[in-house]
């Protein structure tokens, strides 16, 4: 992204693609289980939420 630039995103979006990002090992994917955690973590989000995200 753009410094000076207006994220497309919301703020809860970002943060989530933040924290995916940051989670994604440097080898193979990253699994529902470690995408779950990280949005878990990061955020305070409730299971539905974190599963809404995911999806």
């Amino acid at each position: 992204m753009v410094p000076n630039e207006k994220s497309p995103l919301t703020p809860l979006a970002q943060d989530a693609l933040d924290a995916l990002t940051t989670a994604v090992p440097s080898e193979g994917e990253l699994t529902y289980e470690q995408a779950s955690a990280a949005l878990a973590g990061g955020e305070n989000l409730e299971r539905p939420a974190v599963e809404d995200i995911i999806e």
